[in-house]
């Protein structure tokens, strides 16, 4: 008889630039993904929409730095991302739309871990 695997779903925040994904997740031995929701960011003290998010946690399309997806975002369109990898450690970093190294007053990542 086949044991369907167990899959888990987790929300997973950050505010910090350097980050460690659960061991659990790393671990799993089923697919993992990842989804990122939303950015939150405020920066020089407001909400602005032309900065880009940017993480190490991107295995493949490596093109315009790692871009994952656009800060304070309307348009509700979740990104997914196939984690193959074993390393648990992951930066997040933001530029401008010329690919500037911005620093962001304060952000919150959101996204959805599925193992």
């Amino acid at each position: 008889m086949f044991v369907q695997p167990r899959i888990t779903k987790t929300y997973f925040y950050t505010s910090q630039k350097e980050n460690r994904f659960p061991p659990e997740f790393i671990q799993s031995k089923n697919p993992r993904i990842i989804k990122v929701i939303s950015c939150k960011l405020n920066y020089l003290g407001f909400l602005v929409g032309d900065v880009k998010v940017h993480a190490s946690f991107i295995e493949r399309d490596h093109y315009d730095d790692y871009f994952c997806i656009m800060a304070n975002s309307t348009n509700n369109y979740v990104k997914k991302y196939d984690y193959k990898s074993l390393r648990q450690d992951f930066k997040i970093w933001f530029t401008d739309l010329k690919n500037n190294i911005i620093e962001p007053d304060s952000f919150l990542l959101e996204m959805l871990l599925i193992y």
